[in-house]
């Protein structure tokens, strides 16, 4: 009695584990404890039905089973039944592989007769059939059970096999005889658990190529979505300008005519008259040529795409001071010829990249935001194998006083403009905690673009360089051992 309901017990057991595992079911807690009650009373029940109807222990085990699992699990009946009978199936499978295991070893020390040993031999079966029963399932490819049972018509072949295999064990089960009829069932029952594995594989295959054709469909899809969008976007553009061109095609005549009068009243003599229409015609002109600038400048920041460095809070923050740049008319670029996402993870933390980029930009912006050059660039790179952090601005330049102070005192030259002090101060510690050097560079007045060039360099020397055409006001200041000033 007790070897029966031990064996039963376990393959119920089994078989709910390996449902569960086939649909990727959460198991939790709670229905590991339903579970163990249900097999638990299952198992006693079949043991009673088998003294009577043997023939009908699998069938009703299988139904009971199917009945309990669709209910707890709230599955479709059709995929229920299905998964169900497949679970019955690799359970049986891995109990004769685990019996075999036993008899094997029983074999080895010598054990002649088992039938003082049943309820030993069960207990050992039932230990090996928990343990071999998730292994499948620890498998990459078989991690996700059989996902290809939720779609209709993917499964006929495995449950024909999972029934043959289950008429098998009917079958075997039902008579003690060792004849060879009763024979072949048990190595039906093997072949069938290997016909279940290859078709399970072969299934995955499908369904993960399935999954590639349709991830692609879904690709190509977004992309045809992404084209249509930035169609639409240069259809507004062209309507646009379009607009401009309409509106210039009668002001450019208007203008025309205008210098033709102007021209014909000076060559009648009337310098006063075409005096007046010539000061009158330039501040159209000017006034023409302003909003033409701006209208394409607007066009061009708008359309403005920043290069990504693959790290979220680097991209938003480029993303961000772009707009702030754009709202002070300030042309903002962003070069990247390094690996950000390396740069964050093995030499500066991401939060104090952050931290460092906004504040040195943010003086740029600062700076520049006032002068009649409104440019800077922001630049990301390697050089002589070490990450460089290159901001250039046309702001106005750093004073002597202030360069000599940098990093030790709260020191700002546009207090006015929003400056503080405190950004170039907080930059100074990060450079210590990364021994990076900081090094300012001014350029002459020959340089069109750009006034000056803050650096990091993360190359372990934590120096502090200037160079500058001021060297000598600089070092007249100066009383810094960590101060390098060059020309």
């Amino acid at each position: 009695m007790t070897e029966s309901i031990v064996k039963y017990f376990t393959i119920i057991l089994s078989s709910l584990y390996t449902y569960a595992k086939l649909l990727n079911l959460k198991i939790t807690a709670k229905s590991i404890i339903i579970d163990l009650a249900f097999a638990s009373s299952l198992s006693f029940s079949i043991f009673f039905i088998r003294l009577y109807y043997p023939l009908l222990t699998v069938p009703l085990m299988i139904l009971f089973s199917y009945v309990f699992i669709t209910i707890i699990t709230k599955t479709e009946p059709g995929l229920s039944i299905t998964t169900t009978i497949i679970s019955f199936a690799v359970s049986y499978v891995i109990f004769a592989v685990s019996a075999l295991f036993v008899a094997a070893i029983f074999e080895l020390i010598d054990v002649d007769s088992l039938d003082e040993n049943d309820i030993i031999s069960f207990i050992c079966i039932a230990l090996i059939q928990l343990s071999l029963i998730s292994i499948p399932f620890r498998f990459r490819r078989l991690r996700t059970g059989m996902p290809f049972l939720r779609s209709k018509g993917g499964s006929n072949l495995g449950v024909f096999i999972s029934v043959v295999l289950l008429c098998c064990v009917i079958v075997f089960s039902s008579s003690g005889n060792t004849d060879l009829i009763y024979i072949l069932p048990a190595v039906l029952i093997f072949l069938s658990g290997m016909f279940v594995l290859f078709w399970w594989r072969g299934r995955l295959k499908k369904t993960y190529i399935e999954k590639l054709r349709t991830n692609e469909i879904q690709s190509l899809q977004n992309t045809i979505n992404e084209k249509d969008v930035q169609i639409k976007h240069l259809e507004q553009h062209n309507d646009f300008l379009a607009k401009i061109i309409h509106k210039d095609n009668k002001l450019i005549p208007a203008m025309e005519l205008a210098v033709k009068e102007c021209l014909h009243s000076f060559a009648q003599g009337d310098s006063i008259a075409s005096q007046i229409k010539g000061q009158t015609l330039l501040e159209q002109l000017a006034t023409i040529s302003r909003e033409r600038s701006g209208i394409i400048e607007n066009y061009q920041s708008e359309g403005k795409k920043l290069p990504l460095t693959n790290v979220f809070s680097i991209d938003a923050l480029m993303t961000y001071m772009l707009n702030k740049a754009r709202a002070n008319s300030i042309d903002f670029e962003l070069v990247i010829s390094g690996s950000v996402k390396y740069l964050v993870e093995n030499i500066i933390s991401e939060t104090d990249l952050n931290t460092l980029l906004a504040d040195l930009i943010e003086n740029a912006i600062i700076a520049t935001k006032s002068n009649d050059r409104k440019r800077i660039l922001v630049s990301l790179s390697i050089s002589e194998g070490h990450y460089l952090i290159d901001i250039f601005d046309s702001g106005i330049p750093f004073e002597a006083k202030t360069i000599v102070n940098l990093g030790l005192n709260k020191i700002t030259t546009h207090a006015d403009n929003g400056g503080s002090g405190i950004g170039l101060t907080t930059a100074f510690e990060f450079f210590k905690k990364y021994s990076a050097s900081f090094i300012v560079e001014e350029f002459t007045n020959e340089n069109i673009l750009f006034t000056k060039k803050l650096s990091v360099e993360f190359d372990e020397k934590n120096q502090y360089l200037i160079k500058t055409m001021r060297s000598s006001e600089i070092k007249a200041f100066s009383q810094r051992e960590d101060l390098i000033v060059t020309v």
